[in-house]
């Protein structure tokens, strides 16, 4: 989302915020652009929308031409099986690349 509003938004400030609600993440990136970004019409949005369902996950869109642009997207918080950390207590640590 963020790559669209440098390339075509022509914006002069973008706001992104994430929240946390019933079990799921929010993500939500605002713009002050130009607007009239529709997903069926390039490939940057619609890459973005099939990464998100790939997830499991929702993509909105609203864009009204003129007034910004604001992209939003919900997807399940997934714990991996066994709990959320590895190890003997010292909380997270990400698993090397093999």
């Amino acid at each position: 989302a963020l790559a669209n509003v440098a390339k075509y938004a022509h914006a002069t400030a973008v706001l992104v915020a994430v929240r946390r609600a019933d079990g799921k993440v929010q993500l939500a990136v605002s713009d002050d652009g130009i607007g009239g970004a529709d997903p069926a019409r390039g490939s940057g949005l619609r890459g973005l929308v099939d990464r998100v369902e790939a997830l499991g996950g929702v993509l909105e869109v609203k864009s009204p031409p003129g007034q910004g642009t604001t992209v939003i997207i919900r997807l399940p918080i997934l714990v991996p099986r066994g709990g959320p950390y590895r190890g003997r207590g010292r909380g997270y640590r990400p698993r090397r690349p093999r």
